[in-house]
C-alpha cells in the first residue's frame, strides 16, 4: 500500500520552519503596528485627517496577509 500514497514530499529541510516562523513574527508586528494606529487614530485628534494613517493600516494590512499566507505555505 505505500505506492498509494500520493502526499506532496517535502525535503525536511529547517530552513522552511525558520521561514515559517519569521513570517508569523511578522505578521504579529504588523498587526501590533495596525493597532497601534488606530490607537493613535482615537486619540490624537489631528491624525484623524491624516492620509498616513489609513496608509499605514493598508501598508501594515497587505504585510500582514501575506506574511499569513507564506507562513500557512512553510509550516504546512
Amino acid at each position: 500500500m505505500n505506492g498509494l500514497d500520493t502526499r506532496p514530499i517535502r525535503p525536511p529541510l529547517p530552513i522552511f520552519e525558520t521561514l515559517g516562523h519569521w513570517c508569523v513574527g511578522l505578521a504579529v508586528v504588523a498587526a501590533v503596528v495596525a493597532i497601534a494606529g488606530i490607537v493613535g487614530w482615537f486619540t490624537v485628534p489631528r491624525a484623524r485627517h491624516s492620509p498616513v494613517i489609513v496608509r499605514l493600516w493598508i501598508g501594515c494590512a497587505i504585510v500582514g496577509v501575506i506574511a499569513i499566507v507564506f507562513a500557512i505555505l512553510l509550516l504546512a
